[in-house]
């Protein structure tokens, strides 16, 4: 947390990266190649993970991410609203 008691924004973006790897199913064999992350309010309390995986080729990866908060039930993330959007980007290792 930082002094306002918001979540630190390189927490959230290395949050955001850990989950779009975690979405692919054959992670091992791909690199992240690039992060873009939005950050569109402060992130408090517990951060949820939102993924989509938008393209799945052979050499290249694009997934979606949304971390969202304020989430009463765990297995219903849907109505919160996002702390941060971000896009990832993975090439396949060499």
């Amino acid at each position: 947390m930082n002094p306002h008691g918001a979540v630190h924004g390189g927490a959230l973006t290395m949050m955001s990266g850990l989950a779009a790897q975690q979405a692919m199913p054959d992670r091992t064999d791909y690199d992240l190649q690039s992060l873009r992350a939005l950050f569109l309010r402060p992130a408090r309390g517990a951060v949820t993970a939102r993924t989509r995986v938008r393209h799945a080729g052979r050499s290249l990866r694009i997934v979606d991410v949304e971390l969202v908060g304020g989430v009463t039930d765990v297995g219903n993330p849907a109505a919160s609203k996002p702390f941060v959007q971000a896009e990832a980007v993975f090439r396949a290792a060499r």
